[in-house]
């Protein structure tokens, strides 16, 4: 059946043709929208505790920078893998004074930074968070000489957390992704002997990293290294003089180097040994920042804990920073530490 064009039939075709043009217009221009929301969409949070540690994690953060800074690569986080459970290497052995009290506390800080945009926070960060009740610390018991340096009791430092369960003391680091890289050591970290404590408990450090051992006190330490890795050299040497500083490196991986004074049987410290220079360890508020510079890619991130164990998580670094949130449980079924810190 031929239907007559007359001007009126010319003219709704006409306006049927503008219509489907324009709707084929639109749907271009959201397709477009939806696909760059995709390549741009937001910052990743990582969980291991649910809502209540987000919340921890936007409350708590500063800006942090680390000392070790590599030239910065402006990354992007990704999808993320379930984390991993809970891993068991072999226990030290046990010994600690018996008078208990209770775990160590750090007060909530009078003012908390945040970073105002995600360019003022870079590369992998994040917190770890104690999942749980910490038990008892105890008292050291200081022979006369090194009590006279304290005016109040000191305790041991199996777990350091502050105001809402943040966790010091975590070594937080690159455990896979960077096998076939190769780096040099960042500068010395040294581990001091002070007040009759080793300062700080827990350091981390390169594979031939220069590991600078000071005593700051006017008394005898002595520094015995007793590392468990084949190719990790044990030393034992003593440090009778005030601000004497010797060198020392560890050339194997190892979590974690145990270091004591047998002078003084209350000071231990502990060295977590990585193959590369992307590491950190958790502040009194257990925040962490891993150092610029860390190129692209899927990493496996995990952190250590001498009590409470270690956990690990995999990220896709692209361009935007990577925050991560770990909780780890009192008594970790790894338990490294055996000790009185």
């Amino acid at each position: 059946m031929n239907i007559p064009r007359t001007p009126l039939v010319q003219k709704l075709i006409l306006l049927m043709l503008v219509l489907i043009f324009g709707c084929l217009v639109l749907l271009l221009i959201n397709g477009r929208k939806q696909i760059e929301a995709l390549q741009t969409g937001p910052n990743i949070e990582l969980s291991t505790n649910g809502s209540n540690s987000d919340a921890a994690i936007r409350q708590a953060f500063p800006k942090m920078r680390s000392s070790r800074s590599h030239a910065s690569t402006n990354p992007e986080e990704a999808p993320v893998k379930a984390a991993e459970p809970v891993r068991s290497p072999a226990p030290l052995p046990t010994d600690a004074p018996a008078v208990a009290v209770q775990p160590v506390v750090i007060p909530a800080p009078s003012v908390i930074e945040l970073p105002k945009t995600t360019a003022e926070a870079h590369g992998v960060f994040g917190r770890v968070m104690l999942l749980g009740t910490p038990p008892a610390e105890t008292v050291i018991q200081f022979d006369p000489t090194c009590g006279a340096m304290h005016s109040n009791p000191v305790t041991t430092q199996r777990y350091v957390i502050d105001h809402d369960g943040g966790l010091a003391n975590v070594l937080v680091y690159v455990s896979k992704g960077l096998e076939t890289k190769q780096f040099n050591p960042p500068p010395p970290v040294v581990l001091d002997q002070k007040n009759c404590l080793y300062q700080p408990t827990v350091i981390g450090a390169m594979v031939n990293q220069t590991i600078q051992i000071k005593n700051s006190d006017p008394v005898l330490h002595n520094v015995h290294a007793m590392p468990r890795v084949s190719g990790n050299e044990e030393f034992n040497f003593a440090q009778p003089l005030q601000d004497q500083t010797d060198e020392r490196k560890f050339g194997r991986p190892e979590i974690f180097v145990r270091i004591k004074c047998e002078v003084h049987d209350w000071m231990l410290a502990y060295v977590g040994v990585v193959n590369n220079p992307y590491f950190a360890v958790t502040d009194t508020n257990g925040l962490f920042q891993l150092p610029d510079g860390l190129p692209p890619g899927r990493y496996e991130i995990t952190a250590t804990h001498l009590k409470a164990g270690s956990i690990s998580k995999t990220i896709t670094l692209k361009r935007n920073p990577v925050r991560l949130i770990f909780t780890l449980p009192v008594n970790g079924q790894r338990t490294l530490a055996s000790d009185r810190h």
